[in-house]
């Protein structure tokens, strides 16, 4: 653990860019620490590469045409002149290199993807070439060829023994093509992040149960590990329930949580009686690293974690601040834990389409939905009644960030935050 991280006096009321700044030194420091484990490539979609994969033959493999059209020797056609020339036959795609080499002065139709000739060295796309008198065997040339049109040369994307994807990559479906199409069979990744999700509270009840008066579905710990992305295969979560108002078993809990990697609590990280985390996160041996968060809604953020154990992400328990927090600093953090690099939520500038004001003291994240307006992104407020009005935030598609005193009218600028992009 850093030294700044060590200080018992840590940090209190922070802004929204320290908090990121020290959940990413936190995860430098612990990412590094997990096993790694081979596995066939189909079966690797979405984990995070443990190692360079390094490119096992040039790309592209042989000079090859991009074009449907006519290969032939450059030099053939003069400048200003019209070119007739006899076709020798077809390179198709899959034909051996330098199966079909044309007679001096002669060109081939060829297509894409098949090998150029070596007596070759520009391909003319079919649009601009005509037959002479409807001959299929002799073209007629009058645009300019240089050397190289619509060629693609050997190795001009990646030569062998260069990186094919660096350590630190998640296996996209790009990403699997490039590989596949290198012939990788096996990769070493990551083993997968553990996460833990509980939810506090001793009104909260299964969403499958009656619900009795004085008590709320759980709504947190299945929106919370869809918005972690419960699909990824690069991380295993495991719901740890719901948690009592009570500070022992909250902390026999969190004691008990040394197989994970981190664990998420929404709810109990306030000033309240019975928000007990904090205390129960201290009793059980996680270190403070930072508590509450200059922002609205969300502000009561704890994060701290275990010498011998896992992190640990305290969110509040309001169902609209719980995703906010997830968005925030659950989703970046596991991203840097399973081996990425430290990904912050992009913030982009777009025009309103409704004023907002914000008459607080602090930084507020308001829902927004968005319209795409004469090619661009503008976007609109989701009046809700607040960090618990869980009806209307279904709507929301992305969160504007409005400094604490603005009042900005309809077609201003206000910045957008977009956590729904990986």
């Amino acid at each position: 653990m850093s030294e700044a991280l060590d200080n018992a006096s840590f940090p209190t009321m922070i802004e929204l860019e320290q908090a990121w700044s020290l959940l990413a030194q936190v995860a430098a420091d612990v990412s590094g620490e997990r096993e790694t484990q081979s596995l066939p490539l189909e079966a690797a979609l979405g984990r995070v590469l443990a190692e360079a994969v390094p490119a096992r033959c040039d790309q592209p493999p042989f000079d090859q045409s991009a074009m449907d059209g006519i290969a032939l020797a450059a030099a053939l056609k003069q400048p200003g002149q019209t070119l007739v020339c006899p076709v020798d036959g077809v390179v198709a795609a899959g034909d051996q290199p330098d199966a079909l080499l044309p007679r001096e002065g002669a060109c081939v139709r060829i297509m894409t993807g098949a090998p150029l000739p070596r007596n070759c060295d520009a391909v003319v796309m079919v649009e601009q070439v005509r037959f002479e008198a409807g001959d299929p065997e002799r073209a007629v040339l009058v645009e300019e060829v240089a050397v190289g049109a619509h060629v693609r040369r050997r190795g001009e994307n990646m030569r062998a023994g260069e990186p094919a994807a660096p350590a630190g990559a998640r296996i996209t479906a790009p990403m699997l093509a490039a590989l596949l199409g290198q012939g990788v069979r096996r990769v070493r990744v990551a083993r997968p992040l553990r996460v833990g999700i509980a939810t506090t509270g001793d009104e909260v009840v299964d969403y499958r149960r009656a619900l009795q008066p004085g008590q709320i579905y759980n709504s947190n710990a299945l929106a919370v590990a869809a918005a972690l992305g419960s699909h990824d295969g690069a991380m295993e979560l495991q719901q740890l329930g719901v948690l009592p108002d009570d500070l022992e078993a909250t902390e026999t809990c969190l004691a008990r949580c040394h197989d994970l990697d981190l664990v998420i609590v929404t709810g109990g990280v306030s000033m309240g009686r019975f928000d007990h985390v904090p205390q129960a996160a201290r009793q059980a041996g996680y270190a403070p690293v930072f508590h509450k968060i200059r922002m609205k809604p969300g502000k009561p953020v704890w994060f701290g974690r275990h010498p011998d154990g896992p992190l640990l992400l305290g969110l509040p328990g309001n169902p609209v601040s719980a995703l906010v927090g997830t968005w925030l600093f659950g989703k970046p953090l596991v991203r840097a834990l399973q081996g990425t690099p430290f990904f912050v939520p992009p913030l982009v500038n777009a025009p309103l389409e409704d004023a907002v004001h914000n008459r607080g003291r602090l930084p507020l994240f308001v829902p927004a939905v968005c319209h795409n307006r004469d090619g661009g992104l503008s976007v609109r407020p989701l009046v809700t009644s607040g960090s618990g009005d869980a009806a209307r935030f279904s709507f929301c598609q992305a969160l504007l960030r409005v400094a604490p005193g603005a009042a900005l009218k309809k077609g201003e600028l206000v910045q957008v935050l977009l956590p729904f992009n990986p």
